[in-house]
Order: C-alpha cells, then sequence, then structure tokens
C-alpha cells in the first residue's frame, strides 16, 4: 500500500492546454454562474506541522501550455529535502493544488442525475467530479449518459439547478467559451509528453542518459533512477530498419537487484532475506513444494 500511495501522489495532474488568459476566462463564467459554489477551483496544503503533513512528494511534473510550440510540455521539479542519511525526504512544504474544481462534498443533482439502485431506492445525491481531465472524460456523469459537456450541463439540477438555469440564459458566446475552457481541461499520455526533465528550461530533442541518445526528453520514470537505466539505443531489426531500442542494458543495477534485501536467486519474487529455500524455485516455502 505504501508503494501504491508514493505511486498516487507522484502521479502527474491533468493539465489545461491552452493559454493562461484563457483560463481565467473560463475560471470567470465558471464564477459568474456560481458552478464553483461546488466545483471549487484550488485546495491549498497547509505545510508540515502543528497536525499538517503538507506536501508529501519528492517531485513533480508541472505540465503547462507552451503557446509558442502550440503543445502542452511538462517540467520535472524537486520538492525534496535531505535527511541526515543523505537521502531525499518529502520537504512538506505548502502546496496549491490548481485547477481541481470540485468540493468533494456530496449533493442532491435532481431527476437529471436520478438513478435507482437494485433495492428499488431513487438516488440523486453524488460527489462533485473534478473537472481537471474533463475535456477528455467522453462520456460524461456519473452514468456516461451525457455524450456532450453541454448535455451534462443541463442534467444539473437540485442543488445546481441556479447554475444550471446561469447556463442556459448566458449569450451564445458565453456558453462556447465556457464549453471551450472545459474541452481543454485534458489527459495526456505522459510517456510522451515532451518534458524538461534536467532542469536547463528547454526539451532536447536528443536527450542523453548513460551516454545513450533516447529521443525527445521526457518523462520517464527510469531517467530518475539513483542508476539511471541504460537503454540500447539504436539498434538494426531483422528487417534491416534501424530503431531505437529501450530494452534496459543495465537493469540489475538501475533496479537495485543486486541490493542485500532484493536478491532473489532462484528468482521466485521471494528475495533471499525471507525466502527459506533461497536456491529453490517456487513460493516462500519452496523447498516444502
Amino acid at each position: 500500500m505504501d508503494y501504491g500511495e508514493w505511486f498516487m501522489l507522484h502521479l502527474p495532474q491533468p493539465a489545461y492546454a491552452g493559454t493562461r488568459g484563457s483560463y481565467r476566462q473560463g475560471a470567470d463564467l465558471m464564477r459568474s454562474m456560481g458552478c464553483i459554489s461546488c466545483h471549487t477551483p484550488d485546495w491549498k496544503l497547509q505545510p508540515k506541522g502543528q497536525g499538517y503533513d503538507g506536501d508529501r512528494r519528492v517531485f513533480e511534473l508541472a505540465v503547462n501550455w507552451n503557446n509558442s510550440a502550440a503543445r502542452l510540455e511538462g517540467e520535472l521539479r524537486d520538492l525534496s529535502t535531505t535527511d541526515a542519511n543523505g537521502d531525499l525526504e518529502p520537504a512538506g512544504r505548502g502546496y496549491l493544488i490548481k485547477g481541481v474544481f470540485s468540493d468533494f462534498r456530496h449533493h442532491d443533482m435532481g431527476e437529471g442525475f436520478a438513478e435507482v439502485d437494485f433495492g428499488g431506492n431513487i438516488n440523486t445525491v453524488w460527489r462533485t467530479p473534478p473537472l481537471w481531465g474533463v475535456g477528455t472524460g467522453f462520456p460524461w456523469g456519473h452514468d456516461g449518459q451525457s455524450l456532450t459537456l453541454e448535455d451534462v450541463i443541463l442534467r444539473h439540477g437540485g442543488d445546481a439547478q441556479s447554475s444550471r438555469d446561469a447556463f442556459v440564459a448566458a449569450s451564445p458566446q458565453e456558453q462556447a467559451a465556457l464549453l471551450r475552457f472545459l474541452s481543454k481541461n485534458c489527459l495526456y499520455d505522459i510517456e510522451s509528453l515532451p518534458a524538461d526533465i534536467d532542469g536547463d528550461g528547454a526539451v532536447s530533442t536528443n536527450f542523453m542518459v548513460q551516454g545513450v541518445d533516447t529521443g525527445t526528453e521526457r518523462f520517464n520514470a527510469e531517467w530518475l533512477f539513483r542508476v539511471p537505466l541504460k537503454i540500447q539505443g539504436m539498434y538494426q531489426n531483422t528487417d534491416g530498419d534501424f530503431v531505437r531500442s529501450f530494452a534496459g542494458v543495465n537493469r540489475v543495477q538501475a533496479y537495485g537487484e543486486d541490493l542485500p534485501f532484493r536478491i532473489d536467486t532462484d528468482n521466485d519474487c521471494w528475495p533471499d532475506v525471507i525466502d527459506g529455500c533461497p536456491t529453490t524455485a517456487g513460493l516462500k516455502d519452496g523447498c516444502n513444494n
């Protein structure tokens, strides 16, 4: 569970594929229509201390729109500090989480979101979904019944009836601007996203790792290891074509498979230190199988 939590903490958050000006315009429209009473734009984490843990990440991949390149780009930011042993640990700073657009509370959404459960009860109460990534969230609604962003807005009722009515009363230009704003809150392919990993302020087209050209600089967790993974690089396949192979040639060192508490002689996924028969393949008690 620790590993799962660590992974989810550091997973890059969805991005806005547009300029800061268009983001402000969209957020202002949501505010004017009363949407942010439930779709709270930002959340602030208090710094560590007085019962707060602060930001428990050691890095983040900040993703923003590069207007000149007309694309999303990432930037690796260090959030860590160093302990007495020289190991990295979270600095626990305060942090403003932008663009969440949710209060994470449950609200009565009216008949448009009514659902009958197995017991025959009609439920209209749902948790406010975050809107980051909503532009690529097709189909929409908890039940996936809305095929457009406009339709899911028009289904709002109950506690959100006034916001729905404000959207209907808005001009066609304002409605279109709001829908464009929502559509740009998007997901992206993390592994292919161009990103500045080495902190030089630019995205290299020939990013070198362990002396090998890995192509366009991008976020790859294996590049962040204490011993970065070295790939095979350019390779001629059986058709005679040259392709870039990402097969690791120093896997043991990069993944620490030779560390005392990770050595697994019989390759049964049980490290020797807790394996009763470390040279016999099988479960932990392989010698008894």
